[in-house]
Parts: structure tokens; sequence; C-alpha cells
């Protein structure tokens, strides 16, 4: 695998491309620059820009970081990733690993992404196999924008790919600039990883939100009240009042786009 990776749009790709220019070439496709992060790496040989989707055949990894929002209805909007997919297969070559890190819901990888891509390929008349001449995994962005006790190459990562092949690449891609992965057995397991981590930050940031508010009306400090359940030594861990990420406020409608029509009934604990 040559050294080449390309990064495509948004806060993710210009937090991680500093993670891997170190040890590989980095190409910023159609950037979006949220700051000037990317003014310092310009002065890298390792790094270039460019808003030119023809040379993505020249990446041998194709890091695919972009947002989903969510429609009136709070249904997520993959258009992004799909358009991306599409760009993908338009230049897509035999020997390419192919990651996507947007948050999304379980099976979009295998699914909305993949079939994009496969879509634009067969209109090239190119017969290329998933799994045999390229590879696809994905693998959750994990910023915090401000949090300075860790950064992308130390926030442990989970990585999980079309097939077992294809996590093997990926791994061995990403522990070129992140210390910490961890292996799991697909990427539907990668993509319910990421909802079920949001979700949770999401539902405790509501919870303390509505504390802040019935606390305030009676006089006490909910930060002193944060502080000393802290103290136990399980079962709880401090959630700050804020009004959360930006993913945090998508997870909740994602599940139920793949969830089977059934009914079930979880016991109490």
């Amino acid at each position: 695998m040559n050294r080449n990776t390309v990064l495509m749009l948004g806060l993710a790709a210009v937090t991680a491309a500093p993670a891997f220019a170190q040890t590989v070439q980095i190409r910023i496709e159609n950037l979006q620059e949220p700051g000037g992060m990317t003014r310092t790496l310009a002065g890298s040989d390792r790094f270039e820009a460019t808003a030119d989707f023809g040379r993505l055949a020249e990446a041998d990894v194709i890091i695919v970081c972009l947002p989903t929002p969510l429609g009136k209805h709070h249904e997520p909007d993959l258009s992004y990733v799909v358009i991306a997919g599409e760009q993908i297969g338009r230049t897509l070559r035999a020997g390419q690993l192919i990651a996507l890190e947007s948050t999304t819901y379980p099976g979009t990888t295998r699914g909305e992404f993949l079939e994009a891509i496969e879509r634009e390929a067969e209109k090239r008349g190119i017969k290329l196999e998933c799994g045999k001449d390229y590879f696809v995994a994905y693998s959750p962005e994990r910023e915090d924008p401000g949090r300075q006790s860790h950064t992308t190459s130390t926030i442990p990562k989970l990585v999980g790919g079309l097939d077992d092949t294809a996590t093997d690449l990926a791994m061995q891609m990403y522990a070129k600039g992140i210390d910490n992965l961890h292996r799991v057995d697909s990427a539907e397991i990668a993509e319910a990883a990421k909802l079920l981590e949001n979700i949770f930050r999401a539902v405790n940031i509501a919870m303390v939100n509505e504390m802040k508010l019935i606390l305030t009306r009676m006089g006490i400090d909910v930060w002193k009240v944060i502080e000393a359940a802290s103290t136990k030594p399980f079962g709880f861990m401090p959630i700050a009042p804020s009004a959360g990420g930006r993913s945090s406020m998508r997870p909740p409608g994602l599940p139920v786009m793949r969830a089977p029509p059934t009914s079930c009934c979880c016991p109490a604990a």
C-alpha cells in the first residue's frame, strides 16, 4: 500500500489530517475549512488541497468524512455520502481501500454507500468486486472540538470492514496515525456503536439540563450536585449541562431507519 491518503470535506477530515500528515501523503478533496489548520498543513510537502475529484484515482486510500444532516422529519440525509460514493465509483480502480467515517445508521456502508460506488463503476464498464479487487470499511469519527485532553491520534478508533481483508487493511492504514485501534466484526457493529455513543450522550445531556432547570429554581447549585454525585465509583459518570455536540443531536432517529418491523420487551434490570 502506497502512502497516499485522500480525505473529503468537513471538520472530521481537517482534524484527521494532522494525525496522518507525519506518515502519509495527504490530499484533501472538496475542502471546506473550519479554521486555520489547513494553512499550517499547507507548509508540509505531504499535504495537498484540490477540488478535482478526477484525482481520486491516484489515491490508494480514500477516507470519506461527510455530514449526514437531518431532514424536517428527522430522517438522515445521506446525499453527501451517496454523491461521494458515486464520485469514487467514477474513478474506482483495483487495490483501493475506502473508509467511511460519517455518522449514519447501521447498513449504510454496505448499502447506500457501496451501491453508489458499484453503480457508477458499472456505468464505466468496470468489473471490480468489493472484497477482492477493492475494499470498503467503516470507522466512525470521534472528535470532540475544544477538548485538550485528547487528540485525533489518541482517541481509540473503531474499525469494521465489509469483510475481514477490508478490516485488516483499514487497521493497517489507521495505525499510521492513530495510537489505539479496536477491531470489530463488521461495519454494521461499528456503525451501531457510533449511534450508541451519541445517543448515550444526548440522553444524559438532556437529563442533566432538566435537572439544572429544576435545581436552579430550588436554589441548588447543579455543579456542586454533579461534583458530589461524581464521588460514586460506579454507576455514574459526570455529564455537564450543555447544548450537546453536532453529532449528539442526530442519532435518535437513525436506528429505526433499518430496524425490521418487530415488537420486543426489554426486561427491567
